[in-house]
């Protein structure tokens, strides 16, 4: 599992971040916007297939 913050609207999931998670078939990402004041928001779900 990959936990990422980035601080604008895209992030690219490289080649070489797949080949250090072993990442092959059907992936899922999971994309919420965090919060100082209330935590992270509700979650946005991406199904994918490397």
């Amino acid at each position: 599992m990959r936990q990422e913050a980035v601080h604008q609207a895209q992030w690219r999931y490289s080649a070489a971040m797949q080949s250090l998670d072993g990442a092959q078939g059907l992936l899922e990402l999971q994309v919420a916007q965090l919060s100082e004041s209330f935590g992270p928001g509700l979650r946005r779900k991406f199904r994918f297939t490397i």
